[in-house]
């Protein structure tokens, strides 16, 4: 009987077979890997910008409808650096719900950035008509709490009355986040009623 003999087989993967492979799966890991982090960079600016636009839009809107609905408005220089707030009247409305009294409020907007984030004030001044369309702006003590309507990405603005009248309000803000800047612009003519 004879006996079956294993081919003792001296073969494998020299040292050498073995460097190669492991340097060619470690260039095509680092390639991986950059494309990897190229797109995630891609996809942060994207999201960057996104919110950065969303931002502007919200700034935009805000802005551009309360001026709209004003019938008073005032630009005020707040500090020697040239900032300055926007204060809107939105005038009159009749306080039904009461009794048969002449009360009238007026609503008040204030506009103004504080540590780079655009802020709202609002107020009402409840008086009763005496014939004097307009009453004076309201003191400052009369004004609420800041409202951020931004986060903090305002690197400069500005609001200008364009024609000396309070008929022609122009804004601009420039905002950046992340090392990317947009400017919001935009000009409005508000409702205004000659006195």
């Amino acid at each position: 009987m004879q006996l079956l003999r294993f081919k003792n087989s001296e073969q494998g993967f020299t040292l050498l077979e073995i460097l190669l492979a492991i340097s060619i799966i470690g260039i095509i890991g680092v390639y991986i890997s950059n494309i990897h982090l190229t797109a995630w960079q891609l996809f942060n600016k994207g999201q960057t910008t996104i919110n950065l636009n969303q931002q502007a839009r919200i700034i935009d809107s805000y802005l551009k409808n309360d001026i709209k609905r004003a019938v008073d408005v005032d630009i005020r220089d707040v500090d020697s650096d040239g900032d300055n707030e926007l204060l809107l009247n939105l005038g009159e409305n009749t306080n039904s719900d009461q009794d048969d009294t002449d009360d009238m409020t007026h609503y008040y907007l204030q506009y103004n950035v504080k540590n780079q984030r655009l802020n709202i004030k609002k107020t009402a001044n409840f008086f009763n008509d005496s014939g004097v369309r307009y009453p004076n702006w309201p003191e400052p003590a009369a004004w609420g709490e800041n409202r951020a309507i931004t986060k903090d990405i305002v690197s400069d603005f500005e609001f200008k009355d364009l024609n000396n009248n309070r008929q022609l309000i122009f804004y601009e803000f420039k905002i950046s986040m992340d090392n990317d800047l947009t400017t919001v612009s935009n000009t409005i003519h508000p409702r205004i009623l000659m006195e």
